[in-house]
C-alpha cells in the first residue's frame, strides 16, 4: 500500500516539474525566436556584405594631359612652376552602385618628383555604364620650378621625339560606393606629355586604399594593388 502512495507521489512531482518546464518554455519561447530572426538576420547581412565586396567592381579612371606650360626652357625660368591641363575621365561601367567622392587632390609629378598639385572638385557617377570627365587645371603654386637636371632630362627626350610619361596620383579622402573601411582611396595615372596615346595602355583601373602615411611618390610599371597596415 505505502508503495502505491509513493508511486502515485513520484507521479504527480514529475507532472509538475513537467509542467513547470513546459511554462517556462512558453514564457521564454518568444525570446527564443527574436534571438534565432536577430541571428538569422545578422548572418544574411554578414553574406550580403562579403558577396558585395567580391563582387564590387571598382570606377576605371583615365588620365589626359591636354596642355602645359613652364616646362620649355627658353620661355621659362628657373623658378617658373610648371602648369598642366589635366582631364580626369572616371567611367562606371562594371558597378550598379553610384561612385561620389566629395573632395581630393591630384599629384603630376615626373621622374617622382611632384610638379604640381591642385585640389579636385567633388563629383558622383551613376552606376551601370556612368562616366564623368573632371577638366582640372594643376598649377606648381607655391613650388619651385623643375629642376634643371630633370628639365634637361625631359627635353632630351622631347627631342627624341620619345613619350614623355607623367603620373597622375589622384587622392580622395571621402568618398561613397564601396564597402570598406574609411581610408584614402589613391588612384595612379600614367598619361603622355602632349596627351598623346601610350601603348600598352597606361591608364589603369585599379586602386590602392592606403593609409596616407604610407603614399609612395612615383609610377608604377603596371597594375599593381597595395594594400599596407591601417593604422
Amino acid at each position: 500500500m505505502e508503495g502505491e502512495v509513493e508511486r502515485r507521489r513520484g507521479h504527480r512531482l514529475r507532472r509538475r516539474a513537467d509542467a513547470v518546464v513546459a511554462d517556462e518554455v512558453e514564457r521564454h519561447l518568444p525570446v527564443l525566436w527574436c534571438l534565432t530572426c536577430a541571428i538569422l538576420v545578422g548572418f544574411g547581412v554578414f553574406m550580403v556584405h562579403i558577396f558585395e565586396r567580391a563582387l564590387y567592381q571598382a570606377p576605371e579612371f583615365k588620365a589626359t594631359v591636354s596642355a602645359y606650360e613652364g616646362l620649355d626652357a627658353p620661355a621659362a625660368g628657373a623658378g617658373t612652376a610648371p602648369s598642366f591641363r589635366v582631364a580626369l575621365h572616371v567611367g562606371n561601367e562594371l558597378s550598379r552602385r553610384p561612385f561620389c567622392a566629395e573632395r581630393g587632390a591630384v599629384a603630376v609629378s615626373y621622374a617622382g618628383v611632384p610638379l604640381a598639385r591642385p585640389a579636385l572638385p567633388g563629383f558622383c557617377v551613376s552606376g551601370g555604364g556612368g562616366g564623368v570627365s573632371l577638366p582640372v587645371v594643376a598649377a606648381g603654386e607655391g613650388m619651385r620650378g623643375v629642376p634643371a637636371g630633370l628639365r634637361l632630362r625631359m627635353e632630351e627626350q622631347r627631342q627624341r621625339r620619345e613619350r614623355v610619361p607623367l603620373s597622375v596620383q589622384v587622392t580622395m579622402e571621402k568618398f561613397t560606393g564601396r564597402s570598406a573601411a574609411p581610408a584614402p582611396m589613391l588612384v595612379w595615372c600614367r598619361a603622355m606629355l602632349d596627351g598623346q596615346p601610350v601603348w600598352p595602355p597606361s591608364l589603369y583601373p585599379r586602386f590602392s586604399i592606403v593609409d596616407a602615411e604610407h603614399v609612395l611618390d612615383g609610377w608604377n610599371g603596371g597594375p599593381t594593388i597595395v594594400t599596407p597596415s591601417i593604422k
